[in-house]
């Protein structure tokens, strides 16, 4: 009796400690997709999405929420709703819907973007990126420029004015919980909205 209830003791402590070394991994898994995305985002950029000459510092990662403002160095956006679809379909009577790929799913994320300078330039969806919970990283679906009628991408931003509009990711079905990624120019902020 005495050796089961060392087992089952001993089994229960394995557990224990195999949750919370997941968890931290899976932590880890996060950081370092996180870190990896906006490394890449910023060689395609040129740097211009935060890259500086200071060393890099690990991000901080800053908690948003769909309908929260998120400010950022050039912009200020809110993510207003999501929805999942396994089409994209633009309401021009001659265009096609655009299904996704077998086993894939779009989620089409909706926001509201103002540009906080002084200056008009044009909307750059590389500067987000969504994460699945799994770590894995997706990029704006090039099927979105005729799959959505208030497709954001090269959108003209004039100063102040808040502009409304929508980008989709495809994202493999299994894909059960998600969030969208950016950072702030010159800085290791990085804002995470949990979409799902």
């Amino acid at each position: 009796m005495r050796k089961e209830v060392s087992i089952a003791i001993a089994l229960v402590t394995g557990l224990i400690i195999g949750y919370f070394a997941g968890r931290e991994h899976m932590k880890w898994q996060l950081i370092n997709a996180v870190t990896t995305a906006f490394g890449e985002i910023r060689q395609r950029s040129g740097g211009a999405l935060g890259e500086s000459s200071a060393p890099k510092q690990k991000p901080i990662i800053i908690e948003k929420k769909v309908g929260d403002d998120i400010e950022l160095a050039t912009l200020r956006y809110r993510v207003t709703s999501i929805e999942e679809s396994y089409q994209l379909k633009n309401s021009n009577r001659f265009s096609t819907p655009k299904p996704a790929k077998t086993g894939a799913k779009f989620v089409i994320v909706h926001m509201e973007i103002m540009n906080t300078t002084n200056k008009t330039f044009s909307y750059d969806h590389h500067a987000t990126v969504l994460v699945d919970g799994k770590g894995r990283q997706f990029n704006v679906s090039n099927d979105s420029i005729l799959g959505l009628d208030d497709y954001l991408e090269m959108r003209t931003l004039a100063p102040s004015i808040t502009e409304s509009g929508s980008i989709a990711y495809e994202v493999p079905r299994d894909a059960v919980t998600y969030s969208l990624f950016s950072n702030k120019r010159g800085s290791n902020e990085v804002f995470r909205v949990a979409l799902k």
